[in-house]
């Protein structure tokens, strides 16, 4: 009995959970997003404000005042220790029809690759379920000038949607405390046991 009560309580202990994170960038200031936003590398984002939008721009975003877009309408990744990429809000600046790639990479190579289509007239969310990737590389391309006046294959990015593991090994005082509530409970356990 008390070898699968320490079974049970080891599993629940030691064992690792999945965490959702999204990133509105409105906790951000304004221009290129830094590395280590959200424990993640970001290469060719900026952030752009809904408040003095133009083109395109004025359609996208999903929550909040800020989101992100490819610099200059050129390639950009994100990368960082393993993590689960669910999805996010994705829309053209000045395209319709645009095209994203999205590649989902581990070391070894392209684990996923999922090309998407958006437009200038609202953001919409993608889902990707990329699981267990380093890195997404982003390639905007084709699509039809919108009338916005812009040019450029830019797209833009919000509510970035990511899962990362996150180890439940308690500290060792807490670990200790729990070793010691469970070497008493076997002793009164034994206890009771042995009385007549």
């Amino acid at each position: 009995m008390m070898g699968r009560i320490f079974l049970v309580l080891s599993l629940i202990i030691f064992s690792n959970y999945s965490m959702a994170v999204v990133l509105s960038f409105d906790d951000r200031a304004p221009g290129i997003i830094s590395d280590a936003y959200g424990g993640l590398d970001w290469h060719g984002f900026s952030l752009y404000p809904l408040n003095t939008c133009s083109g395109g721009y004025c359609n996208q975003g999903s929550s909040g005042t800020w989101f992100a877009f490819n610099i200059d309408g050129a390639p950009s990744s994100i990368s960082g220790d393993p993590f689960d990429f669910s999805g996010g809000f994705f829309g053209g600046a000045y395209r319709d029809g645009l095209q994203i790639n999205v590649k989902g990479l581990v070391p070894d190579g392209v684990k996923y690759e999922k090309t998407i289509v958006v437009g200038t007239d609202e953001s919409k969310w993608i889902d990707f379920s990329f699981s267990g990737i380093n890195e997404l590389q982003f390639t905007s391309f084709g699509g039809v000038d919108a009338g916005f006046g812009g040019a450029g294959t830019h797209f833009t990015l919000d509510d970035f949607t990511f899962n990362f593991l996150v180890s439940s090994i308690p500290e060792p005082s807490s670990l200790a405390v729990l070793l010691l509530g469970l070497a008493f409970v076997a002793g009164a356990n034994r206890r009771l046991r042995r009385k007549p």
